[in-house]
C-alpha cells in the first residue's frame, strides 16, 4: 500500500482534484489538528467536507494522527 502526501499551498479546488485524481486517488485523509485556513477557505474542514466528495474525492479528518507545529530549537 503507498501513502501519499499532500500540501495545498495555495492551489485551488480545481487544481487539487485535478492532482489527486492524477495521482490515481479516490480518498483524502486530513491529519490537521484544526483543519482551516484563513487564507484559504476551500481547505476548512467544513469547505472539503462538501467540495471534494462533489468532485468523487471521499474525505475524511482523524484529528488523532495530527498535531501542533512545535518551535524550532535553539
Amino acid at each position: 500500500m503507498m501513502l501519499y502526501t499532500y500540501g495545498h499551498g495555495t492551489e485551488s479546488e480545481e487544481r487539487t482534484v485535478a492532482i489527486l485524481a492524477a495521482a490515481g486517488l479516490a480518498a483524502l485523509v486530513d491529519i490537521h489538528t484544526a483543519p482551516g485556513s484563513r487564507r484559504h477557505p476551500q481547505f476548512a474542514r467544513a469547505a472539503l467536507e462538501e467540495w471534494l466528495p462533489a468532485a468523487g474525492i471521499g474525505y475524511r479528518w482523524e484529528k488523532r494522527l495530527g498535531g501542533f507545529r512545535r518551535p524550532a530549537p535553539d
